[in-house]
């Protein structure tokens, strides 16, 4: 009797299970409209194997959203999604699990993107200069609690790298930084070259979770250095832009206009 019971039991558990994951995702959205941060359009597919034409997160919108359930994780216990989209001019894939308690753990993440997009994206003001070349990042691990880092292992690249304003365009290298979590929550990373340009720099950088951003760096022009770019060192209050600069720089990502910095 007692094994008849568990039987049933499991096999309402299995019907139940496998009802949830095969509802169609427009459905399930309409369920928990209210509960979900976020604003979906033309949903497609259901909690398995599904997609999404457009979805807003934030006031960010994310566009041919596919997801696909990583079924080998539930043996051990886990649900891990594998996640894919396009964002600005850029995408993005990489594998997602759902926590408890707000929780989301990020691994094998790549992101690629525009420079300009992803400042217009994140910012909140609109500055009369265009930012060149394109921004990738790969995260390794990551821990989200309630949207904010609790732990982060991943690599940001910034190639190409130009600033271009009244019809000048100011080449400044290619760039990376390899950032890790603090203990308040916010990001720590270090700044190097990725490759030789007019600029040798040699840095760190850290980022509240205000968006707040303070570093220091220490920056020499090297031979490829462009006269526009040195110009320009000067017209910031550089005296001398060929001798080794400390600087010592402060703002917020939300506002790109507001940054500043001074020599030490």
């Amino acid at each position: 009797m007692k094994r008849r019971i568990a039987l049933i039991a499991l096999g309402l558990v299995v019907f139940l299970v496998t009802l949830a994951l095969t509802i169609p995702a427009s459905q399930a959205y309409r369920l928990l409209e209210g509960e979900l941060p976020l604003d979906a359009m033309e949903l497609q597919g259901n909690l398995l194997e599904g997609g999404a034409d457009t979805l807003v997160v934030e006031g960010i919108r994310i566009d041919q959203v596919r997801w696909r359930l990583d079924t080998s994780a539930l043996r051990s216990a886990q649900v891990v999604y594998h996640v894919s989209g396009q964002v600005a001019d850029g995408q993005f894939s990489g594998r997602v699990s759902p926590g408890t308690d707000g929780r989301v753990t990020l691994s094998d993440v790549r992101a690629e993107v525009g420079a300009d997009a992803l400042v217009r994206l994140v910012g909140e003001t609109h500055y009369p200069a265009t930012l060149g070349g394109r921004v990738d990042a790969t995260i390794r691990d990551a821990e989200l609690h309630r949207g904010q880092p609790v732990r982060l292992d991943g690599v940001v690249n910034w190639s190409g790298a130009s600033v271009s304003a009244l019809g000048e365009t100011v080449a400044l290298g290619s760039f990376g930084a390899r950032a890790e979590t603090t203990a308040g929550g916010g990001l720590r990373s270090d700044l190097r070259n990725t490759e030789p340009g007019p600029l040798d720099v040699d840095g760190m950088i850290e980022l509240a979770l205000d968006g707040t951003m303070t570093g220091t760096t220490r920056v020499t022009t090297t031979d490829a250095a462009s006269e526009e770019l040195l110009q320009g060192m000067m017209a910031l209050g550089i005296p001398d832009p060929t001798e080794t600069l400390d600087i010592r720089f402060e703002g917020n990502i939300n506002d790109p206009m507001g940054f500043h910095g001074r020599l030490q």
